[in-house]
């Protein structure tokens, strides 16, 4: 899944820590120099470095395609629904830095931001997700 975007290689066991402590640091928006304040053992460096290298866009989404796939098979799913429709909705967030994504937009108020627009099925996985200006 989260193969080495140079050498196509799988993760080793030593690398796993490291690469779920990224994946976290990234996910809950702590970033990574905090999470290796957090992470005794793990450094800053070794966290970048995985990011950098098997947390790119074409292994995440292959991951979550792994997932919801996963999810799909799982009976407890099918009570919710077959997975075959899905719904979709869009969530503001204001944005801090200069960014492709972000636009002011009067009806939001003066500040940029920009909006996170997320796909899930009706087995209430999240399938796809992007970030438009708006």
């Amino acid at each position: 899944m989260l193969v080495h975007a140079s050498t196509n290689r799988p993760p080793k066991g030593e690398e796993n820590p490291i690469l779920m402590a990224a994946l976290m640091a990234m996910g809950t928006n702590i970033g990574l120099t905090k999470m290796a304040d957090a992470t005794p053992g793990i450094t800053y460096h070794q966290m970048a470095n995985a990011a950098q290298w098997r947390l790119y866009d074409d292994a995440i989404s292959r991951a979550q395609s792994t997932l919801v796939n996963f999810q799909k098979k799982l009976t407890l799913a099918s009570y919710w629904g077959d997975g075959t429709t899905s719904s979709s909705d869009g969530m503001r967030v204001q944005v801090g830095v200069s960014s492709l994504h972000a636009e002011a937009n009067p009806h939001y108020g003066t500040g940029k931001g920009a909006t996170i627009y997320r796909f899930t099925s009706d087995q209430f996985s999240s399938f796809y997700t992007k970030v438009i200006n708006t």
